[in-house]
């Protein structure tokens, strides 16, 4: 086992709507949940809300690019949505409203729905130019760990840096929906990385993370590149066919190793890593 202390952390992001924009954080809390905001510890990444359809179904940036022009911020007990060229629009954090069953991939979740007829779900229909939309709370957070449950995503600054010298126009890191960005490392030195150490926190590598269009969404406009740029590069020199057929590997998950309460990370601290 060797360690380096060389890599630092130098960006936090937590995404607690599916599929909208993420909010970028000096501090975070970190729980056996994920990722926890550091004002309000009931907004958490990735488990907590998402926007169904007609038919109660999940929404994604798969279908709907343009869901990544919406930002969200904590204020106090609510969370306001902001969209270029509209008012902003708030909901509750706590709220709990008619029981309903959401439908994310295969998955039946139990959600509290926010209902068509609010103030948000009437707002994130005109934005998405849907009819019927609902914002709805899960219940329960989600035992689910995978592309779209995952606890924690990590990138290095050095491997986007890699990526976007091999393309004719550049990517953002908000491309790739990252948890835990870190600097001063190699590129791609994240996917050999056993397990790394963050103020106390151990993370235990699980697997890579696979890309799919949504990383061809530009998050400036809302649209999907016609070129299927990074996606076709990516394709061109990071596949593991065996593992992952024709989808890129780009980034990495990791899990917590025995965290017994929450703790605080922050930008520029150490990581100490362990191959």
């Amino acid at each position: 086992m060797s360690i380096l202390q060389d890599p630092v952390l130098s960006k936090i992001f937590i995404y607690p709507i599916k599929s909208l924009a993420g909010i970028e954080l000096d501090h975070a809390l970190i729980s056996n949940d994920g990722i926890m905001h550091p004002h309000n510890q009931n907004v958490i990444d990735r488990l907590k809300w998402m926007i169904v359809d007609s038919k109660r179904s999940f929404l994604s940036q798969r279908k709907l690019p343009k869901m990544t022009l919406i930002k969200p911020k904590v204020d106090h007990e609510h969370i306001v949505l902001s969209m270029p060229g509209k008012t902003e629009a708030k909901f509750l954090i706590n709220y709990r409203g008619e029981m309903v069953k959401c439908r994310l991939w295969s998955d039946y979740l139990d959600c509290y729905s926010y209902g068509i007829d609010s103030e948000v779900s009437k707002w994130l229909s005109d934005a998405l130019g849907c009819e019927n939309l609902d914002l709805v709370c899960l219940m329960k957070l989600t035992a689910r760990r995978d592309g779209d449950f995952s606890t924690f995503m990590v990138l290095s600054e050095a491997s986007l840096h890699d990526l976007n010298s091999r393309l004719a126009k550049k990517v953002s890191i908000v491309n790739f929906r990252a948890n835990l960005v870190v600097k001063k490392c190699s590129s791609y030195a994240e996917d050999n990385w056993r397990k790394f150490v963050i103020s106390q926190v151990s993370f235990v590598k699980t697997k890579n993370c696979i890309r799919c269009v949504m990383t061809t969404v530009d998050p400036l406009n809302g649209e999907k590149s016609r070129d299927q740029e990074p996606l076709k590069t990516l394709k061109a020199y990071r596949l593991n066919k065996d593992l992952y057929g024709t989808s890129p590997m780009f980034g990495m998950y990791y899990e917590l190793e025995n965290l017994s309460e929450p703790q605080m990370i922050s930008k520029g601290d150490a990581i100490l890593v362990s191959y």
